[in-house]
């Protein structure tokens, strides 16, 4: 049976830099990573500040771009333990992001919400699916390998009981 706090995290932290993130976005660099996903890195004074937000080093730090009918297959992270994912658009039906058990056998939604920081063991197997037609998906993702996902979500669960 799936846990999903062993899955992902809902954190609560606030987020002051959409405002940033979306100026950022118009200005990216898009390229296609070796991992076969569309993405631009995040480099100078947004990730400075994306650095002291968050309780870890950073490792990788960018945007995604899932474009209309785009499919990434089931998968683990090779290098990331966790990542930190932020939804830059409305959700929709059409984004379909899951997360499963080891079997493979059950798979739950990711909820994501625009705007909102998701912690997700990228250790775990997950996919993202764009059935869309016409609309773009953008997701900010900042990652870590220095640190287990259960050490960095017990680190966000003390900063949420303080918030």
């Amino acid at each position: 049976m799936i846990i999903q706090e062993d899955h992902f995290y809902q954190v609560n932290m606030p987020m002051d830099i959409i405002d940033i993130l979306n100026e950022e976005i118009k200005i990216a660099k898009w390229y296609t990573s070796p991992t076969k996903q569309c993405r631009s890195d995040i480099v100078g004074e947004t990730r400075i500040i994306l650095e002291k937000l968050m309780p870890f080093e950073i490792y990788c730090c960018g945007f995604f771009k899932n474009d209309p009918l785009w499919k990434y297959p089931i998968h683990k992270d090779r290098a990331r333990h966790a990542t930190i994912n932020i939804q830059l658009v409305d959700n929709s039906e059409d984004y379909l992001v899951y997360t499963y058990s080891e079997d493979l056998k059950e798979r739950i939604n990711i909820p994501y919400i625009k705007d909102k920081p998701l912690l997700l063991n990228t250790k775990k197997f997950h996919s993202t699916q764009n059935l869309s037609t016409e609309k773009v998906r953008y997701l900010l993702t900042v990652g870590c390998i220095t640190e287990s996902y259960e050490v960095i979500r017990d680190r966000f669960k003390q900063l949420d009981s303080v918030l």
